[in-house]
């Protein structure tokens, strides 16, 4: 009989379906496990069977919209959401389906906001330092002021770029009309040796959303502001010798003017009291008076009295004043001494000849005789110290 060679089929057994995963092209950013692209990121999907039978076929889609064949890299394309959701999956030859996978893309639109400011730095950090006990800001829109002073105590200006989404990747700057310059936080911006310049920056994001161009003025401002105060009434001006005299409710109040038209703050102290900024017209409160001044020429006496006792406001105070511009130019301080008289005179009568008092009542001899002529003298005198 004829008996047929034994035959041998091996069979592999492939219940598991594929495994795919994605990359993602450039713009790309991940950021605290949020991945960031924009709408023309390529997005591209492989798949494998490892040791199955192999890849049929990849399905995606996205925003649960319909599934698609994957054949290429694709874009989310201008109708991405901010939020997006890309949906995938793969079949191998024996029509074992992969469960799905499911990856979150978000799609930033949004330029980077940056700002300019003047400051320091310390260290590997950048912090904005008092020059002369004046924090250095921007000025009016469109223009920006600096003095000489603060580039010598070591200020420059910076630029921050803030963008909460894919974050930013550069910062660009020019003065004038210079070429563009890569910004670095540690140099801050060059300033030129020009009195004033054309300051141009835009900061770029990890996606390439470019900021439009901003554009200051930049100039530098070494006139100090001028300051001038005003005694409202009741006054009494004295002329000889010169005081000003005040009610402890007069108002004073102070005005400044700067050629930059970038007035940080005005303020004013009584006596050696703390700096206070000026918001509105002020009265004399919270300080002793000070001790009588010297002698002036034209003082009786030698010395300022006040009314016998002083009353806690009743006095002579200095009021100190300056104002200060966003450049840092501190005014030189001024002063303006009043004398504040809350007391009203004090009137006394004299007599001369003979006088009889009854209870509430004086008696006079109208022919009281003086010099051979019968008369008598009343003297009414007021005095009010330095009032």
């Amino acid at each position: 009989r004829n008996v047929e060679e034994t035959k041998k089929l091996d069979v592999y057994l492939d219940g598991a379906g594929p495994v795919t995963g994605m990359t993602l092209g450039e713009p790309s950013k991940v950021v605290s496990d949020d991945k960031w692209i924009s709408v023309n990121t390529q997005i591209s999907l492989f798949s494998s069977d490892g040791l199955g039978c192999g890849v049929s076929i990849v399905k995606y889609r996205i925003n649960g919209g319909e599934w698609v064949s994957y054949a290429g890299p694709f874009v989310l394309g201008n109708n991405a959401l901010a939020v997006n959701t890309v949906e995938y999956f793969g079949v191998d030859m024996l029509g074992n389906f992969e469960h799905v996978n499911k990856t979150s893309l978000k799609v930033d639109r949004t330029a980077p906001l940056t700002t300019l400011a003047m400051g320091k730095t310390q260290g590997t950090s950048t912090a904005v330092v008092p020059i002369n006990g004046v924090v250095p800001r921007l000025g009016l829109p469109g223009v920006v002021y600096y003095s000489p002073e603060q580039v010598k105590a070591g200020q420059k200006f910076f630029l921050k770029a803030q963008d909460d989404e894919s974050g930013v990747k550069e910062v660009r700057y020019k003065t004038g009309n210079g070429d563009w310059v890569l910004y670095s936080s540690v140099l801050g911006v060059v300033i030129p040796r020009e009195p004033s310049f054309t300051l141009g920056y835009y900061g770029t994001d990890n996606m390439g959303n470019a900021e439009a161009v901003k554009s200051v003025v930049v100039v530098q401002d070494a006139e100090k502001p001028v300051t001038t105060i005003a005694v409202g009434d009741p006054k009494y001006m004295a002329v000889n010798p010169v005081n000003t005299f005040i009610k402890s409710n007069t108002k004073i109040g102070l005005s400044a003017l700067d050629g930059s038209n970038c007035l940080v703050r005005t303020e004013y102290r009584i006596n050696d009291g703390e700096w206070k900024k000026y918001t509105e017209p002020f009265v004399i409160t919270g300080a002793a008076p000070l001790a009588a001044a010297s002698p002036k020429q034209g003082d009786e006496g030698g010395k300022i009295a006040y009314c016998n006792v002083v009353p806690a406001k009743s006095g002579r105070y200095l009021i100190h004043y300056r104002s200060i511009d966003c450049s840092g130019n501190v005014e030189d301080e001024k002063q303006w001494e009043v004398h504040v008289d809350d007391n009203a005179p004090e009137a006394t009568i004299a007599y001369t000849g003979p006088v009889y008092r009854e209870e509430s009542r004086t008696y006079i001899n109208g022919n009281y005789e003086v010099s051979g002529g019968y008369r008598t003298m009343v003297k009414v005198v007021a005095e009010d110290g330095a009032g």
